[in-house]
């Protein structure tokens, strides 16, 4: 399944923003399609990105696909660090251009 190219955006960092319980209604919607300046959004050092997936539960052995990022990034499943990319504090640049996965843990 491909994730977007809509999704849930932040230009403020918060981490109670991975929490899957977090109350995200009055984020913007923004689409992988367009850049950030096209929604206004400029000059900005973090951003949230936030997806409701819902799975049958008896789905197991998921993973998430990750690739062509510019910029670092954490990336979460409720509420649970699952992978990461690059610094979060004091790197200039980072970028992704390979396909990476990582492993989602279900209980």
């Amino acid at each position: 399944m491909n994730l977007g190219p809509d999704w849930l955006f932040s230009p403020v960092d918060n981490p109670a923003y991975a929490a899957p319980t977090y109350d995200d209604s009055g984020w913007k919607t923004v689409s992988t399609n367009k850049q950030l300046t096209d929604y206004g959004v400029r000059g900005i050092p973090y951003a949230w990105y936030r997806m409701h997936v819902h799975v049958d539960p008896r789905w197991h052995d998921l993973a998430v696909e990750v690739q062509t990022i510019t910029g670092s990034y954490e990336l979460y499943v409720n509420g649970v660090r699952i992978g990461a990319n690059g610094k979060m504090v004091g790197m200039i640049e980072s970028a992704q251009n390979y396909l990476t996965s990582y492993n989602i843990l279900t209980a």
